[in-house]
């Protein structure tokens, strides 16, 4: 399987972390989560910090962005610093309170479920800029805006000539991405995006118990916001559901709030969408294992 992961020994990154933070450090620990990012806690002067390393930093510079837009509404870690050193990118944050929920029993994590309800629902209220339209949120403004989540949904899969995707239909022939497979979902995708809301909302994207930190029966921190977008909140409701069925999210979702239209149309929609950009993800990663759960899960949808 490979890694898309930067190459970092322990040695290099307590070096790394030395030379970019102004004072002393220790407890330097791995986080082993995320697909993308090398992931590291410390602490300097007795502060619970975070340091992210990658091969660009691009989503860090969208961490940031996000934090100073929405983190007097959300609990997003403050980012302190972010640049370059020795060819590596680095991003340096606050560290959460609290504990990454899919660390807690199956007990403990349906103690915070209400607060992170609440927490979907308060992103669904935040005010997008009106001149956004449908995008993936890009602090540099390059990103293009569509009308519709339709044409959001399917610029994702459009085969583009630079970045992580780059000419990704050669996966069909040259890994074990099964081309009949991909299109089926991606058609019923397509379809049920019809049943989207024609206003955006604020997503985070790859929302997932990895992703969130809790603290009792408190969400104290939402985290890596690297796939956020104006779009439809019930993205992040799906993804919830995806990975963590046996909490019923979506069941205690509606049970708040039973007024959201369309609600089963849009959950099978962007769970497809998951399943389906995992599809090939996997394929990239040459992940087969992973590939085989993300394909059960999408024809399971069918």
């Amino acid at each position: 399987m490979k890694s898309f992961k930067v190459s970092l020994t322990m040695e290099r990154v307590e070096s790394l972390i030395k030379q970019i933070v102004q004072g002393t450090v220790k407890n330097v620990t791995p986080i082993e989560k995320g697909e993308l990012s090398r992931v590291f806690s410390f602490q300097s002067d007795e502060q619970p910090l975070i340091v992210h390393f990658k091969d660009d930093g691009k989503s860090f510079e969208k961490a940031q962005y996000m934090y100073m837009n929405f983190g007097e509404r959300l609990p997003i870690p403050k980012v302190i610093s972010r640049g370059v050193i020795e060819n590596v990118h680095y991003a340096i944050s606050e560290k959460a309170a609290g504990t990454a929920m899919d660390e807690l029993s199956i007990e403990a994590v349906q103690w915070p479920l209400k607060d992170l309800a609440e927490q979907v629902t308060r992103m669904g209220e935040i005010d997008v800029p009106s001149t956004a339209g449908f995008q993936f949120i890009d602090p540099q403004e390059n990103e293009a805006s569509y009308e519709t989540m339709t044409e959001l949904i399917a610029s994702h899969f459009h085969e583009e000539p630079s970045g992580f995707y780059e000419n990704w239909t050669h996966l069909y022939h040259d890994s074990f991405l099964e081309k009949d497979v991909f299109q089926a979902g991606y058609q019923r995708l397509i379809e049920l995006t019809a049943f989207a809301p024609k206003t955006p909302t604020l997503v985070h994207g790859d929302f997932h118990l990895g992703n969130m930190l809790a603290n009792d029966t408190k969400v104290t921190g939402i985290v890596d916001w690297e796939m956020a977008s104006f779009s439809d909140f019930m993205m992040d409701v799906a993804n919830v559901h995806l990975w963590a069925p046996q909490l019923h999210f979506p069941t205690l979702l509606f049970q708040a709030n039973n007024t959201i239209p369309h609600f089963s149309e849009r959950l099978q929609c962007y769970m497809l969408f998951r399943t389906v950009d995992g599809l090939r993800f996997y394929a990239k990663q040459d992940a087969k294992e992973s590939y085989n759960f993300i394909k059960g899960k999408l024809l399971e949808l069918l």
